[in-house]
């Protein structure tokens, strides 16, 4: 199966946001990111943090410091921050969008190529057969939902597999793909994700208790 790929870049220096607006916004441009929040680290975060709703999923946005001590730290952007860079949140999105792309390795593998690689079993392969089960992530298994963000990955998948398919939130780290013509019911994906969440996930890797659809000739992914 083909895996996506996207070269991955670090940067040096030390990221400082509090300076003069331009200046301070020049220096961490390049290490403005995003990722999908899980379910319930909204109810965790500063009430001004920036964020944006996506289906209903949450997106942040971050700045992305040097690596210490074997460490990367991060620091939230907040509304303040716009404040003081004098840019939009749309702006930021875009920023965070593109950086995330062109610095992300994603990876989509059949969940067989991901069994040889971990032991880690989530979803009951009786009811799906794992050779119609993919994985999306990127390749740090790290916060890797956030790849199906990336523009023009989940139309790629469809033109893959030629289906429609299933989008399982199997955790922040990783969602599954299961073409809609293998698939079983609706509420079978909906019980099983939920089943997980409650017996196989600590609550802050939670993404979503349901099952997304995205459909081909729409290029358009929904949850209802």
């Amino acid at each position: 199966m083909e895996q996506l790929h996207i070269n991955i870049e670090h940067n040096q220096g030390v990221v400082i946001l509090m300076q003069e607006p331009n200046h301070a916004f020049d220096l961490v441009r390049d290490r403005i990111f995003l990722r999908l929040l899980g379910k319930y680290e909204l109810e965790e975060i500063s009430q001004n943090r920036l964020y944006k709703t996506f289906l209903d999923l949450n997106i942040a946005y971050y700045v992305l410091s040097d690596e210490y001590n074997g460490c990367q730290k991060t620091e939230e952007i907040t509304e303040q921050h716009l404040l003081q860079w004098n840019v939009t949140s749309h702006a930021i999105h875009e920023i965070a969008c593109e950086n995330y792309t062109s610095k992300t390795q994603a990876e989509f593998l059949t969940l067989k190529q991901v069994m040889e690689q971990t032991t880690n079993q989530l979803f009951d392969l009786e009811a799906i057969e794992e050779d119609v089960m993919y994985i999306l992530s990127n390749a740090e298994r790290l916060h890797g939902s956030t790849c199906m963000l990336m523009p023009g990955v989940l139309e790629h998948i469809a033109g893959l597999i030629q289906d429609d398919y299933y989008l399982l939130p199997s955790s922040i780290h990783e969602v599954i793909i299961v073409p809609a013509s293998c698939s079983p019911k609706r509420k079978e994906l909906d019980d099983m994700i939920r089943e997980i969440n409650d017996s196989q996930l600590k609550r802050e890797e939670v993404l979503s208790n349901h099952a997304y659809f995205y459909h081909r000739g729409k290029a358009m992914l929904t949850y209802q």
